[in-house]
């Protein structure tokens, strides 16, 4: 049995928390590559990254022992 958070978030938000972080993961990789073909994706791309460190904080912050 999974182990239960010691605060208000759950094991489905911690799921969610991660598929959230893989799909950032992959849309980077696809404005990384609009960006090569000269796209002006700057700006998606920055929104992509800042999504990335918010959610990587609040996954450390509520699930530290499970980095």
């Amino acid at each position: 049995m999974p182990t239960r958070p010691s605060g208000p978030l759950s094991d489905a938000d911690y799921a969610r928390i991660n598929k959230a972080l893989a799909d950032l993961e992959r849309i980077h990789g696809e404005i990384q590559r609009a960006l090569a073909a000269g796209f002006a994706c700057d700006e998606e791309d920055q929104r992509c990254q800042e999504l990335k460190s918010a959610l990587a904080r609040v996954k450390q912050t509520y699930f530290p022992e499970r980095q």
